[in-house]
């Protein structure tokens, strides 16, 4: 997990959040539980935003990067934020939808 920061605070916060959410609105979704799933998934698009455009979000560590190296998988520097972006998009594009 490596030393905590406030981006890493701050990302499993909202993603902690998004998961309750997300349960809470399939528990309740005779009730709007679309609206709240949504909402949820907003949440979770927020928390990879945050976790990969603030500084001290998940890095990989240099041993990490070894070791993926090693296996033959080709890495790209940066490429984690890269993927957590897209992530970030494709769960607001979710979000946006169930909402509206």
């Amino acid at each position: 997990m490596g030393p905590v920061t406030p981006t890493k605070i701050a990302s499993y916060g909202l993603c902690f959040a998004g998961l309750f959410l997300l349960l809470a609105g399939r528990t309740i979704e005779a009730v709007q539980g679309g609206f709240w799933v949504g909402v949820a998934l907003l949440l979770l698009a927020l928390s990879c935003f945050v976790d990969s455009l603030l500084p001290g979000g998940s890095e990989l560590t240099s041993e990490q990067v070894a070791m993926i190296r090693h296996m033959g998988v080709p890495y790209r520097e940066g490429a984690e934020k890269v993927a957590s972006i897209i992530l970030g998009v494709v769960l607001l594009l979710g979000g946006l939808y169930l909402i509206s």
